[in-house]
């Protein structure tokens, strides 16, 4: 692949390629798939991901698997997000 044509994988995606059968044959223990991921801004150890995938078929013919990466957003405790909702005894008028 020439220089001006290098795939450059963007933060936040990733691809899987599927192993050849000629390279499956020769080595068993190979990966089914192989790939890279490039981690998006924001993500710290021990944080979840989801991960979004589609299928497509290079220009060679070999299939491969395209996706996205997002940090999960951790749901909201509504009580917590309350403004002015926690009132001491010493608010109370009587």
């Amino acid at each position: 692949m020439s220089e001006n044509n290098k795939f450059v994988l963007e933060k936040g995606k990733f691809n899987l390629n599927r192993t050849s059968k000629d390279k499956m044959e020769a080595n068993p223990n190979r990966p089914t798939m192989w790939g890279k991921l490039r981690v998006p801004d924001g993500v710290k150890g021990g944080d979840t991901l989801k991960l979004s995938a589609w299928s497509g078929i290079s220009q060679a013919g070999n299939k491969y698997l395209n996706g996205k990466v997002e940090l999960e957003e951790k749901p909201t405790d509504p009580e917590k997000e309350k403004v002015g909702s926690e009132v001491s005894e010493d608010d109370l008028p009587f």
